[in-house]
């Protein structure tokens, strides 16, 4: 079984010039930057989700808070059996993360989180984003805040899920961008027989959905054509009992 993660971490798509300054400036200026649909907010996110409503598969969708969904996207999310997490940039300071958790939560029931980068875990050219990773921390906030489940940056697909105080962990994930996992042995053709008989979280941003990233969109297709029970967090979770 596929458990379906999108962790949507750019306002703006990466396929043009353009629509990249336009992500650059939201990042740097956050709230008070225009984010608006006709200049392409969330671009690469919706044409996501409507290839994944095409072939009738849901997945869980982590959003900043430089990456709330509008509310027209939002109901579409809801409605159409997808879920919508908390993609966290700051956990640390327990004021801040509550702030951002209602901020992204606004009038829908989040059941998790993710971690906005992987500092203190292997990256791309040993370089990390943010907070340094601490598991007990997020077990700790999710404890607190009534979050069922945190689902983790590691880079081992093969750990399963652990139930730690009463929070489901998932410590990691089969990751669609290279040099995080062991990427010649964790391949996609591996996953697509290993998960047949086991559980996988599958981590797709929604840039690598696109053109920008070609040899990604390639995994990213045979994952979502030929995976047959693919599920968002909360979904697995009520399955086995854990919701």
């Amino acid at each position: 079984m596929i458990i379906l993660r999108h962790d949507v971490d750019d306002p703006f798509s990466l396929k043009s010039l353009f629509s990249k300054g336009m992500n650059y400036l939201s990042l740097k200026m956050g709230k008070i930057f225009p984010r608006w649909k006709s200049l392409g907010y969330l671009k690469d996110a919706l044409d996501l989700f409507e290839r994944e409503r095409e072939i009738g598969i849901q997945a869980t969708w982590f959003f900043r808070t430089l990456t709330t969904p509008f509310p027209a996207f939002r109901k579409q999310i809801l409605a159409n059996g997808h879920e919508i997490g908390f993609h966290a940039d700051r956990i640390e300071n327990e004021t801040f993360f509550v702030k951002d958790l209602k901020t992204v939560a606004q009038d829908t029931r989040i059941f998790g989180f993710t971690k906005h980068g992987s500092k203190g875990l292997p990256t791309p050219l040993d370089v990390g984003l943010g907070e340094v990773y601490n598991l007990d921390l997020y077990i700790e906030r999710a404890k607190k805040f009534g979050l069922s489940y945190f689902a983790g940056n590691d880079v081992t697909p093969t750990d399963t899920i652990k139930i730690i105080e009463g929070v489901a962990v998932f410590p990691s994930a089969f990751w669609i961008a290279p040099g995080y996992m062991n990427d010649r042995k964790f391949t996609v053709d591996w996953l697509i027989k290993y998960q047949k008989d086991h559980d996988v979280v599958v981590l797709i941003h929604p840039s690598e959905a696109t053109e920008v990233f070609p040899d990604r969109k390639e995994k990213v297709e045979k994952i979502l054509s030929r995976c047959e029970v693919v599920v968002t967090f909360k979904r697995y979770l009520e399955i086995n009992g854990f919701l």
